[in-house]
């Protein structure tokens, strides 16, 4: 792409920004209903089809990609045009040991948008999600999925994840904006976790809303997590969050049964 060409493409796809109203929403992942998020930022649009969110990691940062592999290469020659998504955020974690990935210059991580069959998560992991739509984030850790299946959400059960191996985080798609960040992960495995006992459940028997208080008192368990790496401070946040009663009583409201695995009880005590 020349100087020229690159130029005119910013200035089109600022003009065509200009046309859209910014709406003010609370990024966080865990939906409207919770208390612990980030503070109101606006968003580029208001598409029904996309689905936008904040990647989030210890120390922002995020070393997914080497340098020199085809996702770089053609991160490079993509980067100039991706700015739909907003470059500042004021962003506050209930974990102050992570914060949004930055990465400039790119390569940046690749975000996922797949959706989890219960038959699969009927084990407690999930092995072959359907791969629907994936991006790259920016630099600063925001990343914008324009997809159908964006439409609703609530249909059971879409999910967006960055990484792989012991660096992978997860998020449930509870509404169109979906962080991805140690609340999301915890939630995630919380969920997988409940779907290894009995009595049995299915992953479709947690609601949008069910999950949205889960992940809301998952929110409140993890932060005291600590951890310098990906994979250190998501099992810390959930060896507090599966013993935390709060979690657990979230768990069995959403189920009708009880969350027995023997590492925690049912009583919550909000601080």
């Amino acid at each position: 792409m020349t100087g020229v060409t690159r130029t005119q493409g910013n200035w089109m796809v600022g003009a065509v920004l200009g046309l859209f109203s910014l709406a003010v929403v609370g990024l966080a992942g865990c939906g409207d209903n919770h208390s612990a998020s980030a503070d109101l930022v606006p968003t580029p649009r208001t598409l029904e089809d996309a689905i936008i969110g904040v990647v989030s990691e210890p120390h922002g940062v995020f070393a997914s990609i080497e340098k020199d592999s085809m996702f770089a290469s053609l991160q490079k020659a993509w980067w100039p045009s991706f700015s739909l998504v907003p470059r500042a955020l004021a962003l506050r974690n209930q974990n102050a040991n992570v914060e949004p990935i930055s990465c400039e210059p790119p390569p940046c991580p690749l975000v996922t948008l797949s959706r989890v069959d219960e038959t699969d998560a009927g084990d407690g992991e999930i092995d072959e999600a359907l791969l629907i739509a994936q991006t790259f984030t920016n630099d600063v850790g925001h990343y914008e999925i324009v997809n159908a299946a964006a439409e609703n959400v609530d249909t059971c059960r879409l999910m967006v994840s960055v990484g792989g191996g012991p660096q992978r985080t997860r998020s449930f798609v509870l509404e169109r904006t979906a962080d991805i960040n140690v609340t999301t992960e915890t939630t995630v495995r919380i969920v997988l976790e409940r779907l290894k006992l009995s009595p049995p459940v299915q992953l479709c028997d947690f609601d949008t809303e069910s999950l949205k208080n889960i992940c809301n008192e998952v929110s409140i368990a993890v932060v005291p997590a600590v951890g310098d790496t990906i994979a250190a401070i998501n099992d810390d946040a959930f060896s507090l969050a599966v013993r935390n009663g709060c979690v657990r009583k979230a768990v069995a409201d959403a189920t009708g049964g009880p969350f027995d695995d023997g590492r925690g009880n049912i009583v919550c005590r909000h601080r």
